[in-house]
This record gives structure tokens, sequence and C-alpha cells, in this order.
């Protein structure tokens, strides 16, 4: 008997709390396609355990300079040819990108403190 009571009981709480538990189990719908670009986070993880992934660089570079982080992008290149110290193209780039930015922005530069690059 007691049995079959606690069994009543608990049918009538379920039956009870049904209809507000309902709404609660509704999911975002998930998107069908996952991005196609990584974030820059995934890209900086990428090129943290295989620094030669030329690939996630060149994907983190042009990331950086759509958006305009010209720190952060001279910071990768200069990260970037630290790691891989045979690739000139990429100190080239570093260079003129740094003369782009220099120029773009107005800075002056004097002539007693401008870098020489051959040393």
């Amino acid at each position: 008997m007691r049995r079959l009571t606690a069994i009543g009981v608990i049918v009538v709480v379920i039956l009870a709390l049904a209809p507000i538990t309902a709404g609660q189990t509704k999911t975002k719908p998930r998107p069908k396609k996952p991005s196609a670009l990584p974030s820059e986070n995934q890209l900086r993880i990428r090129l943290e355990f295989h620094p030669q992934d030329a690939a996630a660089h060149k994907q983190l570079v042009e990331l950086l300079k759509n958006k305009n982080a010209f720190r952060a992008l001279v910071a990768e290149e200069a990260n970037w040819i630290k790691n891989n110290p045979t690739d000139y193209f990429a100190l080239i780039e570093l260079v003129n990108d740094c003369f782009w930015v220099i120029r773009m922005f107005g800075y002056e530069v004097s002539k007693s403190e401008e870098i020489d690059i051959r040393d």
C-alpha cells in the first residue's frame, strides 16, 4: 500500500512539473557549418605548437591586417622570424610594414634615429 502511494505521489509530481520544464529544454539551433576561418586564438595556438606552420602564419597575418592591428602584426612577424630565421621574405615584409605604418600615421623619424637594418 505504501508502495502504491509513493508511486502515485511521484507520478503526480512528474505530471505537475512536466509543463514547467517543457519550455526549458529547448536548445539553440546549431549552425550547419562551422566558420571556415579559424579565429585569432586558434591560429596562435597552432603556431605555439607548430612554429613552422606557414599556412597558419599567413592566415594570422591576413587576419591582423584586416583588423589593422599593427602592433600584434609586428609582434607576430617578429615571432615568426625568431622561429624561422631563414625566412628572409618575412624579414623584408616586416621592415616594409613598419616603414609603411610610420609613413601612414605621419611619424617623423630623424636621420639620427633611423635604424640601420644592415647591422
